[in-house]
Protein backbone atom coordinates (compact mmCIF):
# COMPACT_ATOMS: atom_id res chain seq x y z
CA UNK A 1 0.00 0.00 0.00
CA UNK A 2 2.79 2.44 0.88
CA UNK A 3 4.86 2.19 -2.30
CA UNK A 4 1.68 2.60 -4.15
CA UNK A 5 0.65 5.55 -2.29
CA UNK A 6 4.07 6.77 -2.86
CA UNK A 7 4.70 6.41 -6.24
CA UNK A 8 1.21 8.38 -6.82
CA UNK A 9 2.36 11.35 -4.63
CA UNK A 10 5.78 11.29 -6.51
CA UNK A 11 4.15 11.34 -10.10
CA UNK A 12 1.44 13.46 -8.63
CA UNK A 13 -1.84 10.74 -9.35
CA UNK A 14 -4.68 11.97 -7.85
CA UNK A 15 -4.92 8.83 -5.95
CA UNK A 16 -5.44 7.25 -2.17
CA UNK A 17 -4.74 4.03 -1.02
CA UNK A 18 -6.75 2.90 1.88
CA UNK A 19 -5.97 -0.45 3.61
CA UNK A 20 -8.80 -1.90 5.50
CA UNK A 21 -11.16 -4.96 5.11
CA UNK A 22 -13.30 -4.62 1.92
CA UNK A 23 -15.99 -6.51 3.98
CA UNK A 24 -16.48 -4.80 7.01
CA UNK A 25 -19.76 -2.61 7.35
CA UNK A 26 -17.22 0.79 8.05
CA UNK A 27 -16.31 -0.04 4.35
CA UNK A 28 -19.38 1.41 3.39
CA UNK A 29 -17.92 4.85 4.28
CA UNK A 30 -15.56 4.98 1.49
CA UNK A 31 -18.30 4.93 -1.23
CA UNK A 32 -20.02 7.83 -2.43
CA UNK A 33 -22.90 8.20 -5.00
CA UNK A 34 -20.42 10.28 -7.61
CA UNK A 35 -18.32 7.73 -7.54
CA UNK A 36 -17.22 5.13 -10.28
CA UNK A 37 -16.27 1.36 -8.56
CA UNK A 38 -14.21 -1.03 -10.87
CA UNK A 39 -13.13 -4.47 -9.51
CA UNK A 40 -11.41 -6.90 -11.39
CA UNK A 41 -11.16 -10.39 -10.71
CA UNK A 42 -12.93 -9.63 -7.38
CA UNK A 43 -13.30 -12.70 -5.13
CA UNK A 44 -16.75 -13.76 -3.53
CA UNK A 45 -18.11 -12.07 -1.17
CA UNK A 46 -15.79 -9.46 -2.43
CA UNK A 47 -17.73 -8.25 -5.51
CA UNK A 48 -21.23 -8.85 -4.37
CA UNK A 49 -20.45 -6.66 -0.86
CA UNK A 50 -19.63 -4.18 -3.80
CA UNK A 51 -22.62 -4.38 -5.31
CA UNK A 52 -24.88 -4.13 -2.21
CA UNK A 53 -22.81 -1.27 -0.64
CA UNK A 54 -22.59 0.47 -3.99
CA UNK A 55 -26.54 -0.08 -4.16
CA UNK A 56 -27.12 1.37 -1.17
CA UNK A 57 -25.10 4.29 -1.36
CA UNK A 58 -26.59 5.06 -4.86
CA UNK A 59 -23.21 4.99 -6.80
CA UNK A 60 -23.08 6.51 -10.00
CA UNK A 61 -21.44 3.21 -11.91
CA UNK A 62 -19.80 -0.01 -10.95
CA UNK A 63 -17.89 -2.12 -13.44
CA UNK A 64 -16.50 -5.38 -12.49
CA UNK A 65 -15.22 -8.82 -13.16
CA UNK A 66 -16.50 -11.48 -10.45
CA UNK A 67 -14.22 -14.45 -9.95
CA UNK A 68 -13.84 -17.25 -7.67
CA UNK A 69 -17.61 -17.88 -6.60
CA UNK A 70 -16.88 -20.30 -3.84
CA UNK A 71 -15.00 -17.78 -1.80
CA UNK A 72 -18.22 -16.72 0.35
CA UNK A 73 -19.27 -17.08 4.05
CA UNK A 74 -22.47 -19.03 3.10
CA UNK A 75 -22.30 -22.81 2.73
CA UNK A 76 -25.29 -22.63 0.48
CA UNK A 77 -26.11 -20.27 -2.56
CA UNK A 78 -29.31 -19.46 -3.08
CA UNK A 79 -28.85 -16.52 -5.32
CA UNK A 80 -28.40 -12.61 -4.88
CA UNK A 81 -31.32 -11.37 -7.03
CA UNK A 82 -35.16 -11.37 -6.03
CA UNK A 83 -36.02 -13.58 -9.50
CA UNK A 84 -32.60 -15.89 -8.76
CA UNK A 85 -34.23 -16.62 -5.52
CA UNK A 86 -37.59 -17.24 -6.39
CA UNK A 87 -36.19 -20.60 -9.08
CA UNK A 88 -34.92 -21.72 -5.70
CA UNK A 89 -31.55 -22.99 -6.74
CA UNK A 90 -29.27 -24.05 -4.51
CA UNK A 91 -25.67 -24.43 -5.02
CA UNK A 92 -23.37 -25.69 -2.55
CA UNK A 93 -19.67 -24.37 -2.50
CA UNK A 94 -18.16 -27.61 -4.76
CA UNK A 95 -20.59 -26.19 -7.63
CA UNK A 96 -19.81 -23.11 -7.10
CA UNK A 97 -15.76 -23.97 -7.61
CA UNK A 98 -17.01 -25.98 -11.25
CA UNK A 99 -16.33 -22.40 -13.43
CA UNK A 100 -13.33 -21.94 -11.94
CA UNK A 101 -11.19 -25.54 -13.17
CA UNK A 102 -9.85 -24.39 -16.01
CA UNK A 103 -6.24 -23.96 -16.73
CA UNK A 104 -6.51 -22.21 -20.71
CA UNK A 105 -3.58 -20.06 -19.76
CA UNK A 106 -1.30 -23.08 -18.47
CA UNK A 107 1.76 -23.70 -20.29
CA UNK A 108 2.46 -26.91 -21.33
CA UNK A 109 4.64 -27.62 -18.80
CA UNK A 110 2.70 -26.60 -15.78
CA UNK A 111 -0.33 -29.00 -17.12
CA UNK A 112 2.35 -31.60 -17.38
CA UNK A 113 3.17 -31.05 -13.98
CA UNK A 114 -0.95 -30.83 -13.08
CA UNK A 115 -0.93 -34.65 -14.43
CA UNK A 116 2.00 -36.03 -13.14
CA UNK A 117 0.91 -34.71 -9.47
CA UNK A 118 -2.27 -36.07 -10.01
CA UNK A 119 -1.44 -39.49 -11.34
CA UNK A 120 1.15 -39.58 -8.48
CA UNK A 121 -1.67 -38.36 -6.03
CA UNK A 122 -4.37 -41.37 -6.97
CA UNK A 123 -1.24 -43.51 -7.45
CA UNK A 124 -0.44 -43.02 -3.50
CA UNK A 125 -3.76 -42.86 -2.70
CA UNK A 126 -4.60 -46.45 -4.00
CA UNK A 127 -1.57 -47.82 -2.46
CA UNK A 128 -2.55 -46.69 1.32
CA UNK A 129 -6.00 -47.96 0.63
CA UNK A 130 -4.32 -51.34 0.00
CA UNK A 131 -2.54 -51.02 2.81
CA UNK A 132 -4.94 -49.79 5.40
CA UNK A 133 -8.34 -51.17 3.78
CA UNK A 134 -9.84 -47.90 4.11
CA UNK A 135 -11.79 -46.72 1.03
CA UNK A 136 -11.89 -43.42 1.18
CA UNK A 137 -9.83 -41.01 -0.70
CA UNK A 138 -6.84 -39.70 1.91
CA UNK A 139 -5.48 -35.95 0.74
CA UNK A 140 -1.87 -35.17 1.01
CA UNK A 141 -0.32 -31.16 1.75
CA UNK A 142 0.81 -29.21 -1.58
CA UNK A 143 4.21 -30.45 -2.72
CA UNK A 144 6.69 -28.43 -4.12
CA UNK A 145 7.00 -29.19 -8.00
CA UNK A 146 10.66 -30.34 -7.65
CA UNK A 147 9.36 -33.43 -6.05
CA UNK A 148 8.11 -34.92 -8.74
CA UNK A 149 11.28 -34.92 -10.16
CA UNK A 150 12.46 -37.33 -7.68
CA UNK A 151 9.71 -39.90 -8.86
CA UNK A 152 7.02 -41.50 -7.74
CA UNK A 153 8.35 -44.14 -5.17
CA UNK A 154 9.74 -40.31 -3.58
CA UNK A 155 6.29 -39.44 -3.45
CA UNK A 156 5.10 -42.12 -1.54
CA UNK A 157 7.79 -42.32 0.95
CA UNK A 158 7.00 -38.40 1.00
CA UNK A 159 3.25 -38.80 1.69
CA UNK A 160 3.70 -41.29 3.96
CA UNK A 161 5.90 -39.91 6.11
CA UNK A 162 3.15 -36.97 6.22
CA UNK A 163 0.54 -39.58 7.07
CA UNK A 164 2.08 -41.79 9.51
CA UNK A 165 1.64 -44.63 7.11
CA UNK A 166 4.07 -47.28 7.05
CA UNK A 167 4.92 -48.94 3.70
CA UNK A 168 5.70 -52.54 3.30
CA UNK A 169 8.99 -52.83 2.12
CA UNK A 170 8.11 -54.75 -0.83
CA UNK A 171 5.84 -52.25 -3.04
CA UNK A 172 5.74 -52.33 -6.19
CA UNK A 173 5.74 -48.84 -7.15
CA UNK A 174 5.26 -49.37 -10.94
CA UNK A 175 2.28 -50.72 -10.62
CA UNK A 176 0.51 -48.19 -8.25
CA UNK A 177 1.35 -45.29 -10.53
CA UNK A 178 0.24 -47.52 -13.06
CA UNK A 179 -3.19 -47.27 -10.71
CA UNK A 180 -3.08 -43.94 -10.39
CA UNK A 181 -2.89 -43.20 -14.19
CA UNK A 182 -5.71 -45.32 -14.89
CA UNK A 183 -7.74 -43.33 -12.21
CA UNK A 184 -6.54 -40.20 -13.69
CA UNK A 185 -7.97 -41.63 -17.28
CA UNK A 186 -11.35 -42.08 -15.31
CA UNK A 187 -11.06 -38.40 -13.74
CA UNK A 188 -10.38 -36.65 -16.74
CA UNK A 189 -13.38 -38.07 -18.47
CA UNK A 190 -15.81 -37.40 -15.78
CA UNK A 191 -14.36 -33.47 -16.05
CA UNK A 192 -15.36 -33.93 -19.48
CA UNK A 193 -18.78 -34.22 -18.37
CA UNK A 194 -18.48 -31.25 -16.15
CA UNK A 195 -17.23 -29.57 -18.84
CA UNK A 196 -20.36 -28.86 -20.77
CA UNK A 197 -21.78 -26.81 -17.51
CA UNK A 198 -18.45 -24.46 -16.51
CA UNK A 199 -19.62 -21.80 -18.83
CA UNK A 200 -23.58 -21.65 -18.51
CA UNK A 201 -22.77 -21.78 -14.38
CA UNK A 202 -20.93 -18.65 -14.53
CA UNK A 203 -23.04 -17.00 -16.99
CA UNK A 204 -26.29 -17.56 -14.75
CA UNK A 205 -24.14 -16.63 -11.54
CA UNK A 206 -22.93 -12.87 -13.30
CA UNK A 207 -26.46 -12.90 -14.80
CA UNK A 208 -28.04 -13.05 -10.94
CA UNK A 209 -25.83 -9.87 -10.70
CA UNK A 210 -26.78 -7.89 -13.71
CA UNK A 211 -30.60 -8.73 -12.02
CA UNK A 212 -29.36 -7.39 -8.77
CA UNK A 213 -27.90 -4.24 -10.13
CA UNK A 214 -31.28 -3.61 -12.66
CA UNK A 215 -33.40 -4.24 -9.58
CA UNK A 216 -31.95 -1.47 -8.46
CA UNK A 217 -32.74 0.55 -10.85
CA UNK A 218 -29.16 0.80 -12.84
CA UNK A 219 -28.99 -0.12 -16.39
CA UNK A 220 -26.19 -2.96 -17.08
CA UNK A 221 -24.26 -4.59 -19.61
CA UNK A 222 -22.68 -7.82 -19.59
CA UNK A 223 -19.86 -9.67 -21.70
CA UNK A 224 -16.44 -10.09 -22.50
CA UNK A 225 -13.54 -7.70 -21.56
CA UNK A 226 -10.68 -10.26 -23.42
CA UNK A 227 -9.71 -13.58 -25.14
CA UNK A 228 -10.42 -16.72 -22.99
CA UNK A 229 -7.13 -17.36 -24.02
CA UNK A 230 -6.21 -14.62 -21.62
CA UNK A 231 -7.92 -15.47 -18.82
CA UNK A 232 -11.51 -17.43 -18.51
CA UNK A 233 -12.72 -15.49 -16.21
CA UNK A 234 -13.14 -12.46 -18.65
CA UNK A 235 -16.62 -11.85 -18.28
CA UNK A 236 -17.51 -7.73 -17.52
CA UNK A 237 -20.37 -6.45 -16.04
CA UNK A 238 -21.05 -2.33 -16.31
CA UNK A 239 -23.70 -1.06 -14.58
CA UNK A 240 -25.18 2.79 -14.83
CA UNK A 241 -27.07 4.39 -12.28
CA UNK A 242 -30.69 5.32 -14.38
Amino acid sequence: MHSGQEYADKHQLNMTFIQGDALATSASELIKANQHAIALHACGDLHVSLIQKGIDKSIDAVTLSPCCFHLTQSSVYEGVSALSKQAQIRLSKEDLRLPLQETVTAGKRTQHHREQEMQYRLGFNALQQFVTGNDNYVPVPSIKKSLLSDGFDAFCRWASEHKKLQLPDDVDFSHWLNKGKEAFVVMEKCDLVQQVFKRPLEVWLCLDRVLLLEEAGYNVRIGEFCLKEDTPRNIVIQAKKV
